[in-house]
């Protein structure tokens, strides 16, 4: 495959050529040359894709102990940044002025190109750790939106988990890994209160002829043991009305640890003109719980998987390839109450003290259909027809259980099978004025419907350089919780609400020399519509309603710089990515009223805004203007051990709780304003034998609690310095991993 886009490459870029053989450094160039297919489902160049992309090789994963998706950006992506804010709930990935922490809803997270175990899922929660890791070949990072493609949540970007066969892994192997941390609470009793896991893998393959067509077969298994940090949780004792006054005496204290495991099995074979993946998961915890509440909960998921391809070629010129896959999560939570509340529990469950339970059972199953027409039969001109039919759908039941005894109420359980469709046209034409990628996506369905154009230009204007011209859009559909849940005095459904979209021009500079690759994106975008919680009165009393309330502007470069020579690689990410809320020019001047309508804090508009072409604009929640990866690994020589390091740096962001918040204290003495922060990864590996590895990591933090998603439990608690902030969700300051592979 290789040899084939090298070969097409050089009849491109020397189409017309007095003498078209490369001299050796082009070739060398060429061959360093990444391969990617996420950006438009075709086996192409980084440089010739219709999108800024980047690939983060397997190696890398292992080098620098990778352990997620989420890891994987942050410390050796490019384009994105990300940081996990809950490690039993959620990761936050932001990409060209927007931060998403919504379960990872506006980034499109595949396997194998596979979008059922995507972002619901494969971002969030116990599951990234989860990831066959050690199966990974490598990862793909297409940055910007890409829902001409993928459709619905592609709009900060796509990453693409790409495995390996069977046929490539060398007998089989078993991975052990453990960790420790220092606490990372500030109210932390002593150092057991640090995070603590311990991780066992195995994986293994063969290939073989079976019925006289190649069988390759590839399979991991992982499981994972977490003693997640200790911290203090703070619960409001009503009966002190001035908090600020004395804190300690307006909050009781709760000691709490969270305990997390999860194992999952992943399949992957091909055969003939089949390819199959198949995973069971199954995830549970206790602890602080998995949605906001008071006190000690716990949470079960299994999960289910399975996705089936058929691929053949139709005559000379066409290929037809039919997929069906889907995955089924049953998600289970009960979160209990740490007070007494008679007023709610009692006419429910006949005690003052109850606790809540939850259950999802959520299932998406898709049909893929993809044809592709080679029209003059050498890849210049190729048309790709597609289309999905898929439905997102669930079961959900709420109810109340007695804290001391049998008692249980069930509401009706809300069925919710919401049918969607979507057809996809891209042409895609190569000559000597360069190449030409036009695509066109519909999709409809019963929470909205969007249509999804990308038109994109590249060219190579001199020797090993390339110039790229991108338009490309992006959307999301609202939830069916964000449109229908409905908890009573908590949140209410939202009749009204809307898809959410994203508009993005981009110019792509890129330059290849020898074995080093650099490319520059400027970029402009417009997310409209974003969703966010409102607060709204309903019959008497303020509730969540999910509304789309945020429109964003942005502009920003992202600079990207990896190579290699001899025994030293290396890669640079920077990016300069505000985002902007945008408001109206006499925001300033809003009512109280009016300012807690739109989510936005009187203080937040006095001290930060900025007032241009007649409007209001705020930066945006929780999204740094400023972030850079940077990672180099250098062999000291044979058997001799191999040094590694890679750093993350993010500028100051504001805080999403001091935008949002309704009424801000003078004496608030949280910052509104997170700190300059940098993560950094120290890795030693060595092969002892043949057989036998070893590895060590250690991790530093220079900001090591996450502001914006305090862990569940009250919120609100006292800081060191008094007064009232975010209890956020404590990471280890300082942790190291030991790790032992063994090829029996």
């Amino acid at each position: 495959m290789t040899l084939l886009v090298v070969a097409l490459l050089l009849a491109q870029v020397d189409a017309g050529a007095a003498d078209p053989t490369p001299d050796e450094g082009d070739l060398t160039a060429l061959l360093s040359e990444p391969i990617v297919a996420a950006a438009s489902r075709t086996t192409e160049t980084a440089q010739g894709a219709p999108a800024t992309t980047w690939s983060i090789s397997g190696t890398d994963l292992k080098r620098y102990g990778i352990q997620s998706v989420e890891e994987a950006i942050r410390f050796l992506g490019h384009g994105m940044t990300s940081y996990e804010y809950d490690g039993r709930q959620s990761a936050a990935f932001g990409a060209r002025g927007y931060m998403s922490d919504q379960l990872g809803l506006h980034l499109a997270v595949l396997i194998d190109g596979n979008q059922a175990g995507a972002s619901a899922k494969t971002a969030r929660g116990a599951q990234p750790y989860l990831m066959p890791i050690e199966l990974v070949d490598h990862i793909d990072i297409v940055i910007g939106p890409g829902s001409v493609v993928y459709g619905n949540s592609a709009m900060l970007g796509i990453v693409n988990v790409i495995t390996k066969t069977g046929a490539s892994l060398d007998g089989t192997h078993v991975v052990v890994q453990a960790s420790a941390g220092t606490p990372g609470d500030v109210w932390a009793e002593n150092l057991s209160w640090g995070e603590a896991w311990t991780r066992v893998a195995a994986y293994g393959g063969f290939t073989t002829t079976l019925k006289g067509a190649p069988f390759d077969l590839a399979w991991h298994w992982a499981a994972r043991v977490d003693r997640q940090q200790g911290r203090a949780v703070w619960h409001r004792d009503t009966t002190v009305a001035d908090p600020f006054g004395d804190p300690l005496a307006a909050y009781d204290r709760e000691n709490a640890f969270n305990r997390d495991f999860g194992s999952r099995l992943f399949m992957r074979a091909t055969w003939g003109k089949w390819r199959a993946l198949a995973w069971f998961a199954l995830t549970a915890g206790t602890g602080t719980g998995p949605v906001d509440a008071s006190v000690n909960s716990n949470v079960l998921e299994p999960e289910y998987g399975l996705d089936v391809a058929w691929a053949s070629a139709i005559g000379t010129r066409g290929d037809l390839s039919l997929r069906l896959y889907g995955v089924l999560y049953d998600s289970q939570a009960v979160l209990g109450r740490k007070l007494p509340d008679p007023a709610f529990c009692t006419p429910k469950v006949a005690t003052p003290q109850c606790t809540d339970t939850l259950r999802w059972v959520a299932f998406y199953p898709v049909f893929e259909p993809i044809f592709s027409w080679d029209w003059l039969r050498d890849g210049s001109h190729v048309t790709t027809v597609g289309g999905q039919a898929f439905i997102y759908g669930s079961v959900i039941t709420t109810g109340v259980s007695a804290l001391d005894g049998p008692a249980q109420q069930n509401d009706p359980p809300v069925v919710a099978p919401i049918p969607n469709g979507a057809l996809y046209l891209q042409h895609i034409w190569h000559g000597r004025f360069g190449a030409l990628n036009l695509g066109l996506r519909g999709d409809l369905g019963y929470l909205g419907s969007a249509v999804s154009p990308r038109l994109a230009y590249s060219v190579s204007p001199w020797n090993n350089g390339t110039l790229k011209l991108i338009f490309s859009t992006g959307f999301r559909t609202p939830t069916i919780t964000e449109r229908y849940l409905e908890i009573e005095g908590f949140v209410t459904e939202s009749p009204d609400i809307r898809p959410e979209r994203v508009y993005s021009g981009e110019v792509v500079l890129a330059q290849r020399f020898a074995r080093q690759n650099v490319q520059l994106s400027l970029y402009g975008g417009y997310w409209e519509g974003m969703i966010t919680t409102a607060r709204v009165l309903r019959g008497g009393q303020l509730v969540n309603q999910f509304q789309n309330l945020r429109n964003i502007w942005t502009a920003g470069v992202n600079l990207g710089w990896r190579g290699e020579v001899g025994p030293v690689d290396w890669a640079l990410s920077l990016n300069y990515a505000p985002g902007r809320v945008r408001l109206p020019g006499n925001a300033a001047g809003y009512s109280d009223q009016q300012l807690s309508d739109v989510q936005i804090s009187r203080e937040a508009v006095q001290r930060f805004g900025a007032t241009a072409l007649g409007s209001t604009f705020l930066p945006a929640d929780s999204m740094p203007n400023f972030y850079a990866t940077g990672h180099l690994s250098w062999a000291l020589g044979p058997r001799l051990p191999r040094l590694s390091a890679a750093v993350s740096i993010s500028s100051p962001r504001m805080r999403s709780a001091y935008v949002d918040a309704f009424a801000s204290d003078p004496r608030l003495s949280q910052s509104p304003l997170s700190p300059w922060s940098a993560d950094v990864r120290l890795a030693a590996s060595h092969a002892v034998t043949d057989r036998v590895g070893l590895a060590l990591f250690g991790t530093f933090r220079t900001y090591a609690s996450v502001a914006e998603a305090p862990r569940v439990g009250n919120g609100e608690s006292p800081l060191p310095r008094g007064g009232i902030g975010i209890a956020s969700n404590p990471q280890a300051p300082v942790s190291v991993m030991a790790e032992v592979n063994v090829r029996l």
